[in-house]
């Protein structure tokens, strides 16, 4: 008696689901990219009238609108890669060594501080975003600075001199 095996059923190639992953990642690449040229773009440099503390509040309120305005906002603070987040804060952290002309006071180093930084605006957009109906975008432009702000200061600031340093 002679058996013939029926052909295995067939699977239908996951191409398909793989390709909006794929078209997804390269569009949140691109708003990325596009929210980098734009805080670019808008960064008045090292000699900007106002010092560090003018300079660094326009990067991040210009990063917090772009990401707050776009459609892609939402998803882009959910799918960031670590990678990302640690160039972001070794850009920050560069911008606050470059400024440091005078000695640095003991404490969490810049880099600690803009790793901090990056990742407090990172989630407090992310969580307005989330909101429904979201908080007006000024506000968490205001929420996003004062928090940043207070973890930048500390390095640009001496510390009082104690026991206490690190």
């Amino acid at each position: 008696m002679s058996h013939t095996l029926a052909p295995a059923p067939t699977r239908p190639i996951r191409r398909a689901e793989a390709a909006p992953a794929r078209s997804e990642r390269v569009a949140l690449d691109a708003l990325y990219q596009a929210v980098a040229a734009h805080v670019e773009s808008a960064d008045p440099g090292p000699g900007a009238p106002g010092g560090w503390e003018q300079r660094e509040r326009l990067r991040v309120s210009t990063w917090v609108r772009q990401m707050y305005d776009h459609e892609l906002g939402p998803s882009a603070l959910t799918a960031p890669t670590a990678e990302m987040r640690r160039d972001q804060a070794a850009e920050l952290a560069h911008r606050l060594d470059v400024g440091l002309l005078r000695a640095r006071p003991a404490g969490p180093s810049g880099q600690a501080r803009a790793v901090a930084a990056v990742a407090t605006m990172w989630e407090i957009t992310a969580d307005a975003l989330a909101h429904n109906p979201r908080p007006p975008r000024e506000q968490v432009v205001r929420d996003v600075w004062g928090l940043v702000r207070e973890l930048l200061a500390p390095v640009r600031e001496p510390l009082p001199r104690g026991p206490f340093r690190w």
